[in-house]
């Protein structure tokens, strides 16, 4: 285990929890991948998400805490995302999952 692992982990939760995004359970995994410096899989029906961190990637440029923050904010708009890639969804399924991203915005946003 890397130390930009240990700090992307703890940087992730931080937002994890500013975010409230409790609702998932997070597993971390690094990964060596030369596609991606990090990427996140959510599993909505399942309830989890799979954050994971290119061990080999070269941070000096982006930064491993900007990396980690980056992946919560895909965790924070999952639920949109999820939405939007099934083949059927009502307007009313829609505006609730955006409803429910504005509110948690609000109280976030100060």
């Amino acid at each position: 285990m890397t130390k930009e692992f240990n700090i992307f982990k703890d940087e992730f939760m931080k937002w994890y929890d500013k975010f409230e995004l409790s609702q998932f359970r997070v597993y971390f995994e690094e990964d060596k991948d030369q596609t991606y410096y990090s990427a996140i899989f959510t599993y909505h029906d399942d309830g989890y998400a799979m954050v994971k961190l290119n061990s080999d990637a070269d941070f000096k440029s982006i930064g491993v805490k900007y990396a980690a923050k980056h992946e919560a904010i895909h965790l924070l708009i999952s639920d949109l995302a999820d939405l939007a890639s099934s083949r059927y969804i009502t307007s009313s399924e829609l505006l609730e999952a955006e409803e429910k991203l504005v509110n948690k915005l609000e109280r976030l946003i100060k």
